[in-house]
């Protein structure tokens, strides 16, 4: 049976923040996904500081037309909405006060810091999102320099309570892309729980799943992949403990 994906990290949300910027473009990216394998997707727009209720209520105005636009073309993909959220001091507040989104009304939070972030502030931030009863998941932490090659650092996260989500993209260097490589080493490891595409724009950053598939099956078994691309995530909608 071919493989289907979950995708936990999209801007596919048409005029809602830089990634999908009209009606065409978010076409484009769900026939991507469909095309990629991808079955359930989490549309996750940016949400920083100075996001208001007004802009919350446009993101769920905007998702609704996502729906429909999934509609018409017939695709399989389950679409679900989420935040990616901006770290700041105020994160819990924002959350319980509905100016940032949970991943589906979940406990779960796609959490973003800055890629210049020390390990301590990110370590911090976190234990301010679980002191929240939120459960942090750590958007695209490859871009995090304090964290990048340090697999110790990258585990006691997890031991932490953090659940750590990597770009689909980063998984597809070559042979002799050390990056790629050290993060497949992670995946392989266990240590990343969750896959995503982070698409912006059909054409500069689209959605991308199946070639990280391909380079990840060579170093990891069948329920490995299964949990990695899928399961995971179906534990997630469920707010249930990864």
């Amino acid at each position: 049976m071919e493989a289907v994906f979950a995708d936990i990290h999209s801007h596919l949300v048409p005029g809602v923040d830089d990634g999908s910027r009209d009606e065409a473009m978010s076409r484009a990216l769900l026939e991507q996904a469909e095309a990629e394998g991808i079955r359930l997707l989490i549309a996750t727009p940016h949400n920083y500081p100075d996001h208001s209720e007004d802009s919350i209520g446009r993101v769920k105005a905007q998702f609704e037309l996502l729906k429909e636009l999934n509609r018409t073309i017939h695709s399989p993909l389950q679409l679900y909405l989420g935040n990616e959220v901006y770290y700041r001091d105020a994160i819990v507040e924002d959350l319980e006060e509905g100016r940032a989104l949970t991943m589906t009304g979940t406990r779960y939070v796609l959490t973003e810091f800055h890629p210049g972030d020390s390990q301590d502030r990110v370590m911090r931030g976190i234990r301010r999102v679980i002191s929240g009863h939120y459960r942090p998941i750590i958007a695209h932490v490859e871009r995090i320099e304090a964290f990048s090659g340090d697999p110790q650092a990258l585990s006691y996260l997890k031991d932490m309570g953090a659940r750590l989500q990597v770009n689909a993209r980063t998984m597809t260097g070559g042979l002799f892309d050390r990056r790629s490589r050290f993060w497949r080493n992670m995946a392989a490891e266990g240590v990343i729980t969750f896959l995503g595409s982070d698409a912006h724009h059909p054409a500069h950053r689209p959605v991308i799943m199946r070639e990280a598939y391909l380079k990840l099956k060579k170093t990891m078994d069948e329920a490995q992949l299964g949990r990695l691309f899928y399961e995971n995530a179906l534990t997630m909608l469920n707010d249930k403990t990864i």
